[in-house]
């Protein structure tokens, strides 16, 4: 039976943190997850680098896969999944976004640290970048204070 709740938050946490798009968070495997590793995203075969943070690999751990399983693997149908994600947004209170989401906020976080990253991160080009991942409007406002963890 899968454990939803350490589901979520594991692909939540992994998908802020290295930007990857949901195909290829669907690809990794325990073995995979590392604090800084290489991977060659899918749609663009461009080999990004990822770095996890010390809570994201704890609940990767909580997971408890084997190294060749893969973490996050789709249950049922894409509908099903589907579904599960939408109502996780609806009950946590955030506005309504598609999973990708996650990847253009990240990139915009990286982008509002440190100027010019956010290509890096995601593995785009400046150009596609600033065309669909960047928002301005974030870059530009006062940040929240640093979150813990």
């Amino acid at each position: 039976m899968q454990l939803r709740g350490p589901y979520w938050e594991g692909l939540i946490r992994c998908a802020w943190d290295s930007g990857l798009r949901r195909k290829d968070l669907h690809r990794l495997t325990r073995a995979d997850c590392k604090p800084d590793f290489q991977w060659t995203q899918h749609k663009t075969r461009k080999l990004v680098r990822v770095r996890l943070r010390p809570s994201t690999l704890d609940s990767i751990a909580r997971l408890d896969r084997p190294d060749g399983a893969f973490l996050w693997p789709l249950w049922g149908v894409g509908p099903s999944w589907d579904q599960a994600w939408w109502k996780l947004v609806e009950a946590a209170g955030v506005p309504y976004g598609a999973f990708k989401t996650l990847r253009k906020s990240a990139g915009t976080a990286s982008e509002k640290i440190q100027p010019g990253s956010g290509q890096y991160l995601l593995g785009n080009t400046r150009r596609e970048f600033e065309r669909h991942y960047v928002d301005p409007m974030q870059i530009e406002c006062p940040q929240p204070p640093e979150l813990d963890g």
